[in-house]
């Protein structure tokens, strides 16, 4: 509903200006890809930038659409199906937080629930990056048995301890 106003909203248009300038910063411009800017790339930035007609994209999707184009391209010449999961994350999670802050700002009943608190926590929430780190909460009286058996079973280059409050063991 608020797409085709986004950009004449200014709040809008910033956070369409941080995502077009984020792509560029994956490296187009400073030489690490093999070959030349992808044209959905200076698409997107001439229509952030306001340079674009509006038409060019009807739909955030069809916005969207150019975006993960460019995702593709920037995975691919990191490495492709060779890149690790890291470079893929490296590129792809920042992308989906820009397209969520976008996706946020269109609509003027989201705007108001965000500065709520329950919003706010939305919010976080939704920026939390997944993980498969395991934690394990060890009471007290275990705590030594634990590290004895981490450390017979598990390589300890692999293993990560953090201890919790100050003066806990």
């Amino acid at each position: 509903r608020g797409w085709p106003l986004l950009r004449t909203n200014p709040a809008g248009l910033q956070q369409l200006l941080k995502l077009t300038n984020f792509l560029r910063r994956l490296g187009f411009e400073r030489g690490w890809a093999s070959g030349p800017e992808p044209p959905q790339l200076r698409r997107l930035a001439a229509f952030a930038n306001r340079q674009g007609a509006p038409g060019d994209y009807p739909t955030i999707e069809a916005f969207e659409t150019d975006v993960e184009a460019v995702v593709r391209v920037a995975v691919e010449r990191r490495g492709g199906a060779r890149a690790s999961i890291e470079q893929v994350r490296a590129v792809r999670e920042p992308v989906r937080l820009h397209l969520l802050a976008v996706r946020e700002g269109l609509d003027p009943r989201q705007r108001g629930f965000n500065k709520t608190a329950l919003g706010k926590r939305v919010q976080m929430e939704r920026r939390l990056i997944g993980t498969s780190a395991t934690l394990i909460i060890v009471p007290s009286s275990l705590l030594e048995h634990w590290h004895e058996q981490l450390c017979r079973h598990v390589d300890p280059a692999v293993l990560q301890l953090r201890r919790g409050e100050e003066g806990s063991p």
